[in-house]
């Protein structure tokens, strides 16, 4: 989801919503995939829903 999504070219950073991974172990997932990547990366965990999570799923694109 985000700028990324819409508007790669220009995109400053990544947006990831992510489940199944809780925790710390969360955090963790998203520094090492910002070190891969070498861009700033906001991860936002699905769990528990939200009206802002709902959004995502509805309008994000899935990756794996």
């Amino acid at each position: 989801f985000g700028s990324a999504k819409d508007t790669p070219e220009t995109a400053r950073d990544i947006d990831l919503a992510c489940d199944g991974v809780s925790g710390w172990k969360l955090f963790e997932l998203a520094a090492k995939i910002e070190n891969e990547l070498e861009i700033p990366l906001d991860i936002v965990p699905l769990t528990p829903p939200t009206r802002f999570t709902r959004g995502i799923e509805r309008r994000g694109k899935v990756l794996l």
